[in-house]
């Protein structure tokens, strides 16, 4: 996805090598035993128990179990969108597993069919803003999907100034520089700027290991083998307890996430 002066700095070609290297995700995996997809889910059944959105759209659908879950949780529309064909294919074998029916556009948004601006209840991205070089570009370009009254809602790691920017700098300083730096106040700042309405801004999660992607280091490959199998360990037994606990939100240093839902006037 990219236009004149936004740029993507991951980079479509990377994006197909990694859903290449994946499965579907099973939605069954993730719904009861993943403290991620709690804190989500949390974010969702408040927007739906207020505002009821009849039609949603997700940015960024690679392989998606959200979609299918909202499908499955409320009688609405989906669609997503994705300019990568290996992502587009994933989350398409997610809606045949489920039996949920979806429009799934394959393209970049800065070219989309004219036909679905303006169009949803609900937009959301999850991880996607902070991989683009003017981050209130790409949001702006989001609003446009979201129609008179409707509702945006961004979700970003949080990688300015916390512990998880000082891990994923330790163990993927490359990978750190194709994500952009935003804080939670820059983002309200952007959704002001854009004219939405913030309903909500706020710091996710307590803590999480699983902002960093631990398979993906290249930088000391020799000690992989040995290091990498306790880690995964430690990352399972971190995400069991704090599923255990439930705690949804949490400070600047340590929550592993941000998000804003906000509303076009």
């Amino acid at each position: 996805m990219s236009n004149k002066s936004s740029i993507d700095l991951y980079g479509k070609e990377s994006w197909e090598k990694l859903y290449q290297a994946r499965d579907p995700r099973l939605l069954d995996k993730f719904e009861y035993i993943d403290y991620n997809f709690l804190l989500i889910k949390n974010i969702f059944i408040k927007i739906f128990n207020r505002y009821a959105p009849k039609s949603v759209l997700e940015v960024g659908c690679g392989n998606s179990i959200w979609l299918p879950y909202l499908a499955k949780s409320n009688k609405i529309q989906i669609a997503g969108i994705d300019y990568s064909r290996e992502g587009c294919n994933l989350l398409l074998e997610n809606l045949k597993k489920t039996k949920v029916e979806g429009k799934i556009f394959c393209e970049d948004i800065f070219q989309s069919d004219p036909r679905i601006i303006g169009r949803y209840d609900l937009v959301y991205s999850l991880g996607v803003v902070e991989h683009f070089s003017e981050p209130k570009e790409i949001i702006c370009k989001l609003t446009e999907f979201v129609n008179t009254e409707g509702l945006l809602f961004t979700e970003i790691p949080n990688l300015k100034n916390s512990i998880h920017q000082l891990l994923v700098w330790i163990w993927q300083p490359e990978i750190l520089k194709k994500h952009q730096k935003i804080s939670k106040e820059e983002l309200e700042k952007i959704y002001f700027e854009l004219g939405l309405e913030i309903i909500e801004s706020k710091y996710l999660g307590f803590f999480s290991l699983s902002i960093v992607a631990w398979d993906n280091n290249d930088r000391w490959p020799k000690i992989n083998k040995i290091v990498l199998p306790l880690i995964k360990k430690i990352v399972r037994i971190v995400d069991i307890i704090l599923f255990k606990l439930k705690i949804n939100s949490g400070i600047s240093f340590f929550a592993p996430y941000i998000y804003i839902v906000g509303r076009k006037k």
